[in-house]
């Protein structure tokens, strides 16, 4: 004959286990949920410092220049005057060309500068600038320090890869500066404008 089946040993051990899983689930959970949320806030810390190193370093990056050459005396010609303000604009090209190179000796850059184009800002628009028109007195450049020439193709244009700067040159009294540019990432990238350092404002365009 088959033995009886004990059901109320079977239901007193059913009853155990479940005590025993019940009193392991009450201990674990709450750990469980512990240990996820220590890890999203060091997640949310770790975040908040890279955010905040990057933020310095875009500042250090963009930080202001400032120079000067000595103005021409005396009255001069229209001609005369724009030739001062073209040599102008040539000497800071070279002036950021130099700039560009100190940072790359303290790995700030990479590449080596060959040299620094500048033209009217926003470089987008096509227009006559200080250099090529008396009636103004101050204006921004975009610049790009050239690293590396891209030859001309059957299908592409040349073209240059470098770094962009911009540069306000006052005219009038033959000062200026210039800044570094850090442009966005990605054209899909959409930061949160309170957490964008501001080009400083020797370099706003005016």
């Amino acid at each position: 004959m088959v033995p009886p089946v004990p059901w109320r040993r079977v239901i007193v051990g059913t009853v155990v286990v479940l005590l025993v899983l019940g009193g392991i689930a009450a201990y674990a959970i709450p750990r469980i949920d512990e240990s996820k949320k220590t890890t999203a806030e060091r997640e949310r810390d770790q975040a908040a410092k890279a955010a905040a190193a990057e933020r310095k370093r875009v500042i250090h990056d963009q930080r202001a220049t400032f120079g000067s050459e000595r103005r021409p005396e005396g009255q001069l010609s229209t001609a005369a005057q724009l030739r001062a303000r073209r040599r102008l604009l040539h000497t800071v090209e070279g002036r950021i060309t130099a700039d560009a190179r100190q940072r790359a000796r303290r790995g700030e850059l990479q590449g080596k500068a060959r040299h620094t184009k500048c033209v009217p800002a926003p470089s987008s628009i096509k227009r006559r600038a200080a250099d090529q028109v008396l009636t103004r007195t101050t204006d921004a450049y975009d610049c790009l320090v050239v690293t590396a020439d891209i030859p001309a193709t059957s299908t592409n244009k040349a073209g240059s890869l470098g770094y962009p700067f911009r540069t306000v040159i006052h005219f009038r009294t033959f000062k200026f500066a210039w800044c570094k540019l850090n442009p966005l990432p990605g054209e899909r990238a959409v930061p949160d404008p309170r957490t964008l350092p501001e080009l400083p404002k020797a370099c706003q365009t005016p």
